[in-house]
């Protein structure tokens, strides 16, 4: 027989709600029912009963409540880290509890991504800094400290309820790249050519030039386009594919080829045919929202279908007005939450979950993907190796698997190949890491 969930608190508000379907919907996938009439609570029959209130019930795990979910108004938080079992913890109380913090609250704060909302100082792209991060500051941004305390607390119910098992969901992998670049040297027009050809020369970049004009002449793949091996690997081991592909005017953080170019158009078309297609929303677009919408319907004219999926280019987005602009445009699932100078879990979870937005108070349909790695961070801001950076991806997989988590990993398509020196040996990092999740 299935194990149920009974909840007790004084009121439901619509952050302790959304904290509660994801703990037992997402993390647990268990039933749930929550009480405010004490009487009711008392006489309901489920398999593990959470008194979440400062009053004493009996045969109920009590969880005494920070106020964070019972408040409406956004300022800064006063939380320190301590320790509970080993596992590092905030929110703490001091009022009679079975755990010395409140881990419905600290879940709320992680995943809400609270701290987004105050003031801080962004960083030169307008991004929230990891820097800046509670999880940063106290060491803990490699942790799914949610995940975590959840799987350390159903130990604990399933002594105290005298439970055989309490389930969690199981492990899933995500392979996603980036297309900030379609192609290294096709379709770029015989301006960019012309320009690119003649520093060849200047630097005297013999190798390059070469491979340049025999890809014109047919004589060789464009080293950047790996889409059909990729897509043939996805189909035979059987793993989910998705590309974020940028469509944008040009700009100076914005470089793929024309969104005129029948190139591109090709490309775009035949990615959505054999893999998932996604928006890669420009660096001006979160923003500037018609901006995205103009992007988002041109992606989807030449794709011929809709597109639910998105990634902010740069990851440049702030909450929650690019979020909102998002769902504007009917997409349901985002995949920005990490950072682009630092490595770890950005919400402090390996686990998917709704976006809240906390200045209108309501959990909406935008289902968020956090990630812990991107190739561009190692090679870009940690000036790690493929090797290097292989070992702590293994340990972010091993986290996901061991406590039921998504692990999404985020390369680009520039890495594939052979043509750029950075990109040497990360193609084979990542076969290796599908070697270890699959």
């Amino acid at each position: 027989m299935p194990v149920e969930v009974a909840i007790y608190a004084k009121r439901n508000t619509a952050r302790l709600n959304y904290t509660l379907g994801f703990v037992f919907d997402e993390l647990f996938q268990i039933p749930w029912t929550f009480y405010s009439d004490r009487d009711a609570f008392e006489k309901a029959e489920a398999g593990i009963r959470i008194n979440y209130s400062s009053q004493e019930i009996r045969a109920a795990y009590r969880i005494h409540p920070h106020e964070l979910l019972f408040e409406t108004e956004i300022f800064e938080q006063q939380i320190t880290k301590s320790e509970w079992e080993t596992l590092p913890v905030f929110f703490t109380v001091k009022a009679r509890s079975e755990l010395p913090f409140d881990p419905l609250a600290a879940t709320f704060y992680c995943i809400s991504r609270y701290e987004e909302y105050l003031p801080f100082v962004p960083d030169l792209h307008g991004r929230f800094p990891a820097e800046q991060s509670f999880a940063f500051k106290n060491d803990l941004l490699k942790r799914p400290l949610v995940n975590e305390w959840w799987k350390a607390i159903s130990a604990k119910w399933e002594k105290a309820f005298s439970l055989p098992s309490i389930p969690t969901a199981d492990f899933r992998f995500i392979s996603t790249v980036d297309v900030d670049n379609s192609f290294a040297f096709k379709g770029k027009g015989p301006v960019r050519t012309l320009s690119a050809t003649l520093r060849d020369i200047y630097r005297i970049d013999i190798d390059t030039l070469r491979r340049r004009w025999r890809t014109f002449t047919g004589h060789e793949p464009d080293p950047f386009d790996n889409y059909d091996s990729e897509m043939e690997l996805a189909e035979e081991r059987g793993f989910r594919l998705i590309y974020f592909v940028l469509y944008s005017e040009l700009s100076p953080y914005d470089r793929n080829i024309s969104r005129f170019s029948q190139t591109l158009r090709s490309s775009i078309r035949h990615i959505a045919d054999f893999a998932e297609l996604g928006i890669h929303p420009s660096y001006r677009s979160s923003l500037e929202p018609e901006r995205m919408q103009e992007e988002h319907r041109g992606m989807e004219e030449i794709a011929r279908r809709k597109i639910n999926l998105s990634r902010q280019h740069y990851l440049r987005f702030r909450l929650p007005q690019t979020y909102r602009s998002l769902i504007e445009l009917g997409i349901t699932d985002e995949f920005s939450m990490g950072y682009a100078r630092a490595t770890g879990w950005r919400a402090s979870t390996c686990t998917p979950f709704r976006f809240y937005d906390l200045e209108v108070e309501e959990a909406r349909d935008l289902i968020v993907h956090p990630f812990p790695f991107m190739d561009s961070v190692y090679q870009d801001y940690l000036q790690l190796g493929p090797e290097e950076a292989l070992r702590e991806m293994m340990l972010f997989a091993k986290q996901c698997k061991e406590l039921g988590g998504e692990l999404v990993s985020v390369m680009h398509n520039r890495n594939f190949g052979d043509l750029l020196p950075e990109a040497k040996g990360w193609n084979e990092c990542y076969h290796r890491l599908l070697d270890e999740v699959l």
